[in-house]
């Protein structure tokens, strides 16, 4: 969708008109066999190669909301073991800071930008763990080595940008200011 999506978008506008076309991407998508890495890396391609149309790319990592979707797939509110893949490691960002970010670039096009990552990397481990102790669950944690093409993206590394910590709210800030979990 993201491919033909964009290559639709690109032929309809006026190059003449248009000023800047932002794209919002991942953080490692050009290191990654995963399907959805690749194709969002394609899009970016197509951005940059013909369409002669200013851009500018901000790749980020995943945002607070994905991983609490991650967990909340894991946990059922009972209190019981959950078993969660093991080796997975993630540096979420807020949805609001890479707003902000987008922002600040709107005016001017600017290529493609350096990472945008979160305050920290976690190992998923201490992610669940922090959102169990917020929700005030009784329940164990297992991590287990579980198989699966997604899982062995994030236990990779590639999603991650040690070297760009650019947001400020960290991953217990964000469960803290969870209202409904």
């Amino acid at each position: 969708m993201d491919i033909s999506g964009t290559q639709n978008l690109l032929k309809s506008l006026n190059k003449e008109r248009t000023k800047h076309f932002i794209y919002i991407s991942i953080v490692g998508v050009d290191k990654s066999n995963y399907p959805y890495y690749k194709a969002k890396h394609v899009t970016e391609k197509i951005i940059t190669g013909s369409s002669g149309i200013p851009y500018t790319i901000l790749r980020a990592t995943q945002f607070h909301n994905f991983i609490l979707s991650i967990v909340q797939s894991f946990t059922t509110g009972k209190n019981e073991t959950i078993t969660i893949p093991s080796g997975m490691k993630f540096q979420s960002v807020d949805i609001r800071e890479v707003a902000n970010k987008l922002i600040d670039i709107l005016q001017t096009p600017s290529g493609l930008l350096p990472d945008f990552g979160g305050p920290e990397i976690l190992p998923f481990e201490k992610m669940v763990q922090e959102y169990l102790n917020i929700t005030k669950s009784q329940s164990l944690l297992k991590a287990s080595a579980i198989p699966g093409e997604r899982y062995e993206l994030f236990r990779s590394g590639v999603n991650l940008c040690p070297g760009h910590t650019d947001g400020k709210i960290t991953w217990q800030n964000f469960l803290e200011t969870i209202t409904e979990i």
